[in-house]
C-alpha cells in the first residue's frame, strides 16, 4: 500500500493526525440556532393568543353592515339583516326494506330515531347497524368472534326469520349475489376466511350484539295456526290439529314404490337442500318435527337424526349427499306434498327423468367416492348430479 510522504507518514491518505477529541463548536451554534427559534416561535404565540380575545370582542360588537367606531348603521342596509341562508345538508340515508304495515312491536328504544348513514330498518321496524367500521373504531374493537360456520348459520337463521330479504341483506352488507352463494355453499369453520361476505357478515353480527339487538326469530307454527284461526273463524286448538295433520306424511298420497323404498328421484342434492330451507321457513316447522317425518319414508332404517339432518344440509353439490338418507327421504315427503297440492313438474324435473330414467338418480354413489380414471382425464358431477369423465 501506497503512502503519501508528509511528516504525518503513519497516517495514510492523510495530511493531518487523528484528533481523537471531537470539535463541539459546530454543534453548539447548531443547538443556539434551534433554541432562538423556539423562543421565537413561543413569543409569536403569546402574542396571538392575547390579539385573540380582543378580536372576538370586536366581532361582538361591529357587525358587517356596522362603521367601527360607531353603531350607526351603513346607508341603504337594514338594522337586522336577514341570516343568509345555508346550503342544505346533503345526507344519505338508507331507505326502509321491506317494511310492514304492520311491524312486530320492538323493545329497542332507538327504533324510533332517524337512520344514520349506512343502517336500514328491518321488517319487524329495527335498526340495523351498518357493517362497516366507523371513523372512531381501530382493528381491535372487533376481534373474531365466531368462524365460519357459525357465521353461516347465522345468516341462515337471519335469512329465515325474514327480517331481510336475501337481495336486501346482500346490498346491505354490500356482497355481491355471487360472493354470497360462493360462501354459503362451503362447509367447515376457516373455508371462506378470506371471503368478503365473512368480513361484512361477522361484522354486522357482532354490532348487532354490541348493540343489545336479538337474533329475530323464524315464523312458528303456532303462528301460522293463529293466522288459520283467526281466517277461518275456528279455535285455536282446531287450527294447531288441521295445521299438525297438513304436513303429516301418513296422511299424504302414496307414491309408486315407497313401501319397498324404491321411488326414483328426480332432483339433485342442491335441489333438495333448497326444498328443506324454504320448507322449514316458510311453515315455521321445527327441524326435529321434519326428522320424524322423514323417518316415517324409509322403513326399516335407522331414523334421520338431527345431526344427519344437518350434515347434509351444510354441503353443496349437485351429488354430494346422494347416498344419505335425508336425500331420499326428502325426496319422497316432498314429492307427496306435490303430487297432493296437485302442482305440475318444473322444467328442471323434466330434464332429470330425461337425463336419468325412469330408475333415477343414482343413490348408491355420490361425489365422495374415489373415481378410477386416466391422467390426461378430469371428472366432474353436473348439474343432474351425473358424473362427466372429460380430457383435459
Amino acid at each position: 500500500m501506497a503512502y503519501y510522504t508528509s511528516t504525518y507518514d503513519t497516517y495514510p491518505y492523510h495530511q493531518q493526525p487523528y484528533n481523537p477529541q471531537p470539535d463541539l463548536s459546530s454543534f453548539s451554534n447548531s443547538v443556539h440556532q434551534v433554541s432562538s427559534i423556539v423562543a421565537q416561535q413561543q413569543q409569536q404565540q403569546q402574542q396571538h393568543n392575547q390579539v385573540l380575545p380582543q378580536q372576538q370582542l370586536l366581532n361582538q360588537q361591529y357587525s358587517p353592515h356596522t362603521i367601527p367606531g360607531s353603531q350607526r348603521p351603513l346607508a341603504g342596509l337594514p338594522e337586522n339583516p336577514p341570516a343568509r341562508p345555508q346550503p342544505p345538508q346533503a345526507r344519505r340515508t338508507m331507505p326502509t326494506v321491506g317494511a310492514s304495515s304492520n311491524p312486530t312491536t320492538s323493545t329497542d328504544p332507538r327504533d324510533s330515531r332517524e337512520l344514520k348513514d349506512g343502517e336500514i330498518r328491518n321488517t319487524f321496524g329495527q335498526i340495523e347497524p351498518s357493517p362497516f367500521k366507523d371513523s372512531e373504531d381501530t382493528d381491535e374493537t372487533f376481534e373474531i368472534r365466531y368462524n365460519c360456520n357459525q357465521i353461516r348459520k347465522k345468516i341462515e337463521s337471519y335469512i329465515n326469520s325474514k327480517a331481510l330479504k336475501v337481495k336486501d341483506f346482500q346490498e346491505h352488507l354490500r356482497i355481491t349475489p355471487r360472493a354470497y352463494a360462493s360462501f354459503m355453499k362451503q362447509s367447515g369453520p376457516h373455508q371462506g376466511m378470506q371471503s368478503s361476505v365473512y368480513t361484512a357478515a361477522h361484522l354486522f353480527f357482532v354490532k348487532r350484539e354490541d348493540a343489545g339487538l336479538k337474533m329475530p326469530k323464524a315464523k312458528t307454527a303456532d303462528e301460522n295456526a293463529k293466522k288459520l284461526a283467526g281466517d277461518r273463524g275456528i279455535s285455536l286448538a282446531q287450527a294447531k290439529k288441521e295445521e299438525e295433520d297438513k304436513w303429516d306424511g301418513d296422511k299424504m298420497p302414496v307414491l309408486g314404490g315407497e313401501k319397498e323404498r324404491k321411488v326414483p328421484v328426480f332432483d339433485t342434492c342442491d335441489d333438495i337442500r333448497s326444498k328443506i330451507n324454504a320448507f322449514l321457513k316458510d311453515t315455521g316447522m321445527s327441524a326435529a318435527r321434519l326428522c320424524r317425518e322423514m323417518s316415517k319414508l324409509i322403513p326399516g332404517e335407522a331414523v334421520v337424526s338431527a345431526n344427519t339432518l344437518a350434515n347434509f344440509r351444510s354441503k353443496s353439490g349437485s351429488a354430494s349427499g346422494a347416498t344419505a338418507s335425508p336425500f331420499y327421504a326428502g325426496y319422497v315427503y316432498f314429492e307427496k306434498i306435490r303430487v297432493r297440492d296437485g302442482k305440475g313438474k318444473t322444467k328442471k324435473r323434466e330434464e332429470m327423468e330425461g337425463v336419468w330414467g325412469e330408475k333415477g338418480m343414482d343413490l348408491e354413489n355420490d361425489s365422495s367416492r374415489p373415481i378410477t380414471m386416466h391422467i390426461s382425464q378430469a371428472a366432474y358431477f353436473d348439474k343432474h348430479g351425473k358424473l362427466q369423465i372429460v380430457e383435459k
